[in-house]
């Protein structure tokens, strides 16, 4: 099931590779990419935090700037 999705070797979302993160913004021009840093270093605090759920996602390019996600799996973590 996971190979039409591996569509890159050295991605780093292979099993061996993944590291947990939360994504905060993505496919961002340069200028708005160095906006959200900035606004994260200097205001983002750390949380504590508990993971509820992990999720197997495909985000689709709808053209230009916009795309979607289509949930594919979702686990409910105990």
């Amino acid at each position: 099931m996971l190979e039409e999705f591996n569509d890159q070797q050295d991605s780093l979302y292979l099993p061996t590779r993944w590291i947990p993160h939360c994504t905060i913004a993505n496919r961002l021009p340069m200028d708005k990419l160095k906006e959200a840093f900035e606004y994260c270093t200097k205001r983002m605090k750390p949380i504590d935090a508990q993971i509820s759920e992990v999720a197997l996602i495909k985000v689709v390019d709808e053209g230009g700037e916009r795309s979607r996600v289509e949930t594919i799996k979702a686990c409910p973590l105990k």
